[in-house]
């Protein structure tokens, strides 16, 4: 296949990389269809949300250890990239695998997201374009255990992110049959060695639903993903240095996706899975900012006073103004900053306050109340 993006050209032969695999489907040639099809019906968001995970990668991701070298996307329906098909997506994984068994120190990326059904707690399946097409119907999906149980090995990244946004439903039907077909899967050897950090998010809990948004921009879990890596997942690692780990990542994403499921009067749950959640999965090359609100209390003492907003060294003005209105809110970059309410001289209604702390990491629930009574 060819790729989607391909930098190899403009980075040093031999760096570590970073290579990533994104397959969205949406669109089934043979749903709805018998019984052994499990009642599925086409989708309408799930490609749209691989697709945009795909520009997100291309256009935002930034990992000075391991640059972003190669994107495949597969997605149906395709505008961009290739079909979902059992024969692309064969191809496009032992592609992947191929490139990345010469990238020990870089990272690895799949995102995968289609219908999808569990083999056991631990695996599922993500059907692809072509499911159903004859009654092995599961010989066209991914099997993504036999894909991850392939990555092992010290040949491979050492750092891997696995992202799987489909239910993990089991039909019923499987307790009628002992084989249903083989998923798209990966050779591993009997006994490789497994050294690797890596994180698996699946953004549905075993034995229920994941669910598109009603706009057809993506999905619930797509949605979060994305912001959670736009800033929303942010730790500071000292020295200016902000990034998002596997742990970080896999909290807001665990809070984000349950949140918005309410909206729509669901229920979802993401769960993880993997070697290890240590590892970073994006840094930033600048702090991400975020709307910082603060009320004045009380309320009348805003003619009176005005706010600065200093950086934790107290080196730099980030921000400054009257709390008009109140709550005023500043867009502040992450990180610990210091506040001071400085009150009109001569006015000995109120005190000055100085040098409160200020965290803003993107969390915030409601305003921070500042008094100068």
């Amino acid at each position: 296949m060819t790729y989607w993006v391909d930098r190899t050209a403009s980075l040093k032969p031999g760096q570590p990389v970073t290579h990533a695999l994104v397959i969205g489907v949406s669109a089934y040639d043979h749903l709805p269809g018998g019984p052994l099809t499990f009642g599925l019906k086409s989708l309408s968001s799930t490609a749209a949300g691989a697709h945009r995970f795909a520009v997100w990668l291309r256009d935002h991701y930034h990992n000075p250890r391991a640059p972003l070298a190669t994107i495949r996307l597969l997605l149906s329906p395709t505008a961009e990239g290739e079909p979902a098909d059992r024969e692309h997506v064969r191809n496009a994984v032992l592609g992947w695998q191929e490139d990345n068994s010469r990238n020990s120190s870089g990272t690895s990326f799949l995102y995968a997201a289609g219908h999808g059904v569990m083999l056991s707690h631990e695996d599922s399946l993500v059907l692809l374009q072509d499911f159903a097409k004859d009654r092995m119907v599961l010989d066209y999906s991914l099997d993504i255990g036999s894909v991850y149980h392939g990555m092992a090995g010290d040949q491979f990244p050492q750092s891997q992110v696995y992202f799987v946004d489909a239910c993990r439903l089991r039909p019923e039907v499987f307790a009628r049959f002992a084989n249903l077909g083989t998923g798209v899967g990966l050779p591993s050897p009997f006994a490789a060695a497994d050294r690797r950090s890596s994180s698996v998010y699946f953004s549905a809990a075993p034995g229920t639903l994941a669910y598109g948004r009603r706009d057809g921009e993506g999905t619930i879990f797509s949605a979060a993903l994305l912001d959670c890596l736009g800033g929303l997942a942010v730790e500071a690692a000292g020295a200016g240095e902000f990034h998002v780990t596997g742990a970080s990542l896999l909290r807001t994403l665990q809070e984000q996706v349950n949140s918005r499921a309410r909206q729509y009067n669901a229920e979802q749950y993401v769960t993880g899975g993997g070697t290890g959640l240590s590892h970073v999965v994006h840094y930033f090359e600048k702090p991400p900012a975020f709307p910082y609100a603060i009320w004045l209390d009380p309320d009348h003492a805003r003619p009176f006073v005005r706010a600065e907003i200093w950086d934790g060294d107290r080196n730099g003005l980030l921000a400054d103004g009257r709390f008009e209105p109140n709550p005023a809110s500043w867009d502040l970059p992450a990180g610990l900053h210091s506040l001071d309410v400085i009150v009109k001289p001569g006015d000995n209604r109120f005190r000055t306050r100085s040098g409160v702390a200020l965290l803003v990491d993107g969390r915030q629930a409601r305003p921070k109340v500042v008094s100068v009574e």
